[in-house]
């Protein structure tokens, strides 16, 4: 399961650097992907599938979707793993047992909200990782003025062997 959206455009990894992630991961595996999102993100969809590569979409069964917290919740069960946004949905499907990948907006603290980071099923990111001189000595409010900055440094590249690690050591 990819969780597409965050609970806000503040909490949501760039669409495009999803996508990239989405395309090294299917050029490494051929695992199915199944997409979260709620009926008013749709054209969210469209914008993230248009910059996926084609071997990415024909890996992603955009068709299934769930209309209500409980079906989505029985569907998550069914998952090997999620992967995307840190959120609801995530710590949903650590609550479940299913594996879990969460990316990080760089002004919510990994620390205070890494949940079950203990089980070595769930993994996280966060810019703080890789480049913590963008966040340090940065106050909360100062790292959400400046999120769409600290996303464009929170680039792929930087933790996509993780993901495919993750991937590779966790579901298949």
């Amino acid at each position: 399961m990819v969780g597409l959206m965050g609970s806000s455009n503040s909490k949501t990894y760039p669409l495009a650097y999803l996508a990239e992630l989405i395309n090294e991961i299917t050029k490494a595996t051929n695992i199915n992907m199944l997409l979260n999102y709620t009926p008013e993100q749709k054209p969210k969809v469209k914008e993230f599938l248009n910059y996926c590569s084609e071997k990415s979409k024909s890996c992603i069964h955009e068709e299934v979707f769930c209309n209500s917290l409980r079906s989505f919740l029985a569907l998550l069960k069914q998952c090997d793993g999620y992967l995307g946004n840190e959120g609801g949905a995530s710590n949903m499907s650590k609550a479940l047992d299913v594996p879990n990948f969460a990316i990080f907006s760089p002004w919510i603290s990994k620390e205070a909200w890494f949940t079950y980071h203990q089980n070595p099923k769930n993994w996280a990111v966060h810019l703080k990782d890789f480049k913590p001189t963008l966040i340090q000595g940065k106050s909360k409010k100062e790292r959400k003025e400046n999120v769409e900055y600290l996303y464009q440094e929170f680039i792929p590249s930087l933790f996509n062997e993780q993901v495919i690690s993750y991937i590779e050591t966790q579901i298949l």
